[in-house]
């Protein structure tokens, strides 16, 4: 689709999502560093919160997932407990929580498959990339 847009628009820009849910609900001794500030998921590691877990968008029925892990603490598993700590909660209060993340985004997509959630789509966004 990329090369057909070419023609038209030269400076086409696009970005391939997968996007997955939990088909389960995450028990909680799966998430024992997590603590909940704010209505985000943490782990704090010296007095420090290295990662985060949110609701970036959602409604009464679903939520979606933002996740942000320092880059001196990733693959720990410190991620991993606040996404299933935020699952928890989403399916407790009877929310589908979504989790999605760009194709090429390796780590993300090892999160993705160490959670066990499901695939339901793949879908590409386009937009034009704009000279400063």
């Amino acid at each position: 689709m990329s090369r057909i847009l070419e023609g038209f628009v030269p400076d086409v820009q696009t970005d391939t999502w997968e996007a997955c849910y939990f088909d389960h609900s995450p028990m909680p001794d799966e998430f024992p560093d997590v603590v909940v500030r704010k209505g985000r998921y943490v782990v704090i590691v010296n007095g420090e919160p290295v990662t985060s877990a949110w609701t970036q968008d959602g409604n009464q029925r679903a939520s979606e997932l933002a996740v942000e892990t320092l880059p001196g603490f990733r693959r720990r598993g410190y991620g991993r407990q606040a996404v299933v700590a935020w699952a928890w909660s989403e399916t407790r209060a009877n929310r589908v929580p979504f989790y999605s993340y760009e194709l090429g985004n390796l780590p993300s997509e090892a999160l993705a498959k160490s959670l066990g959630v499901a695939h339901y789509a793949t879908f590409t966004s386009y937009s034009v990339r704009h000279s400063n």
